[in-house]
């Protein structure tokens, strides 16, 4: 990603005196090495996107650390996490795909989304290994584009599958007798939610992205970055990330937002409803007061699952946003303050994400979390509970995927 064109002047100086803002530990007229401010910054030659010599942001190396111990606790903690995400969601991928009472298009998008999670764990595994190499990137200029696509890439899958959950579950709640999203137009929604990102990031990264040799004092090092097409009026990494920014994040959060809320007001009225009816048609007996108490519980539930899946959203997604904003407006002032470290924290929370999703979406079905405990009771030959098992939706409406 390079500087804007107002910078040009001022780099061509700087380079012709061998002064930087941040100095150099070594500097030659075609190569640099990362500032002695931020390790994750670098100066090259451009001979691709028309920026002559500028600085670069290695998206997932830094060099010469003072705590060189730290990669290797960055790849443990991704290494752990990337197992304990695997296990879950290839095991409940199989486990869906091996049920034939869940093989349906309720839980498309769920498969959807655990499919998107095990395609981006290698991709985040291969970029902790990177971090090891005292060389730089490993894996060559298709490796990191194709890396960077594919992190990018599942991010908005995921982003426009939880998007088309929250518009599912809204038709199914406050629609239900008007609208209905049968098994063909699931199909279809969801394969537009994959084949649409995957267009446009590919038009976006592969032009884009590419690897840089840098000359250091021990030898030569790889970067895997990210450079726009210099233009004198339009800064091209900020119309990108405008665009970015705007269509797979405002547009999904707001749509969600809406469609949440308004299933929430259709609970607490279809509640209240049912509260006044039965107080007026059923005395108040040990019975009946049983039976609103689980009402309650049952509409508590739904209303806390709600909440719970639009602030693990806003914790697990902004921050990458922010980053992608603060990359750009990073270079764009010359400023030098986002380190790859971020990266590796943004790909840490993204797999967490990806734990949390198979529990968030597919255990709110009381479908299916009895078919689990009945796997479950059949692999440690237990007896099933005399406790009845409440469904969610025998009282308030559905928000099964």
């Amino acid at each position: 990603m390079a500087v804007s064109s107002d910078r040009i002047d001022i780099l061509l100086t700087t380079v012709s005196t061998q002064t930087t803002k941040h100095p150099a530990d070594t500097m030659t007229p075609t190569t640099g090495v990362s500032n002695q401010v931020n390790k994750s910054y670098f100066w090259a030659t451009d001979d691709r996107q028309g920026w002559n010599y500028t600085e670069y942001f290695s998206f997932f190396n830094d060099f010469d650390r003072s705590d060189e111990n730290g990669k290797y606790s960055e790849m443990t903690i991704v290494s752990l996490l990337v197992l304990v995400s695997f296990i879950i969601n290839f095991g409940l991928t199989c486990f869906f795909l091996f049920k034939h009472e869940l093989r349906n298009h309720q839980h498309v998008y769920t498969m959807c989304l655990m499919l998107s999670s095990i395609i981006f764990l290698p991709v985040a595994l291969m970029v902790g290994i990177s971090r090891l190499s005292p060389f730089g990137w490993m894996y060559g200029m298709f490796g990191c584009q194709t890396v960077l696509f594919l992190i990018l890439s599942t991010a908005f899958i995921k982003i426009w599958l939880m998007t088309l959950v929250s518009f599912d579950r809204y038709l199914k709640v406050n629609r239900q007798q008007k609208y209905h999203l049968g098994p063909k137009l699931v199909a279809a929604l969801s394969v537009t939610a994959w084949i649409v990102p995957l267009i446009v990031l590919a038009v976006l990264v592969y032009p884009n992205s590419e690897t840089k040799e840098i000359m250091m004092g021990y030898g030569n090092i790889t970067i895997c970055t990210v450079a726009f097409k210099w233009h004198p009026i339009l800064p091209q990494a900020l119309l990108h990330f405008g665009g970015l920014f705007v269509f797979m994040y405002i547009l999904p959060i707001t749509i969600m937002i809406v469609c949440y809320s308004r299933i929430m007001v259709k609970l607490n009225k279809s509640a209240a409803s049912l509260k006044k009816h039965s107080s007026v048609k059923f005395p108040s007996t040990p019975k009946t007061t049983a039976a609103r108490t689980r009402s309650n519980i049952r509409k508590k539930r739904v209303t806390l699952i709600l909440i719970a899946i639009m602030v693990i959203f806003f914790l697990m997604w902004t921050p990458l946003f922010v980053m992608l904003g603060w990359i750009t407006l990073d270079m764009q002032s010359n400023t030098y303050y986002l380190s790859s470290r971020w990266i590796i924290g943004q790909i840490c929370m993204l797999i967490m994400n990806t734990t949390i999703e198979p529990f968030l979406y597919s255990f709110t079905s009381n479908k299916v979390r009895t078919e689990i405990r009945r796997a479950i009771r059949r692999i440690f030959h237990t007896k099933p509970s005399n406790s009845i098992t409440l469904d969610e939706t025998s009282t308030v409406p559905s928000t099964e995927s």
